[in-house]
């Protein structure tokens, strides 16, 4: 179900067993989401430059993708999405600002954008020993990468553990 936190996450989960990729991902996906947002906000043009603008927040492809995304975390589950769709709202805010810097930094966030894929194609063969979950289905793996790291890292900290062990019998299930 894609609108079904437990079927979205579980399924994400499948490709990420191994502590060290998922340190990894938890370490450059929000690179790459930051990256993404930089490289858009560079290179494409406000949709309405005059909107947003006293607060610093554009009307740009960015913004319209945080928001997207921040809605259909808080779909999911409105605690620990919501949570997640200001996260990625700070990375919209934060890249924002990179971007008035006034320099250009395209290929800073290109080259860093390039490095946070390798290491995690490596954190997939090296130590997940498994194709990433992008080879399978790219849309759900660029959309939930984020929430699947953020989620984690709750439960890592010991926030939700009824949740997290019940997801995680049902990946142990599916894998």
């Amino acid at each position: 179900n894609l609108f079904s936190f437990r079927d979205q996450y579980c399924g994400y989960a499948e490709y990420h067993h191994n502590s060290t990729n998922r340190l990894i991902h938890t370490i450059f996906v929000p690179t790459l989401i930051w990256t993404g947002l930089v490289m858009i906000g560079c290179n494409v043009s406000p949709i309405a430059p005059w909107v947003g603008d006293e607060y610093g927040v554009p009307l740009n492809i960015p913004f319209i993708l945080s928001t997207i995304y921040a809605v259909y975390y808080t779909i999911l589950h409105p605690v620990i999405g919501g949570f997640g769709g200001i996260m990625i709202y700070a990375a919209f805010w934060t890249s924002n600002h990179f971007i008035e810097a006034g320099t250009s930094l395209t290929g800073f966030a290109l080259g860093l954008h390039i490095v946070s894929w390798i290491i995690q194609f490596v954190g997939h063969g090296v130590f997940e020993k498994r194709a990433p979950a992008l080879l399978d289905n790219l849309l759900q793996a660029v959309v939930l990468a984020f929430l699947f790291v953020w989620a984690h890292t709750l439960f890592d900290l010991g926030l939700y553990p009824k949740l997290a062990k019940e997801l995680e019998a049902e990946t142990e299930k599916r894998v």
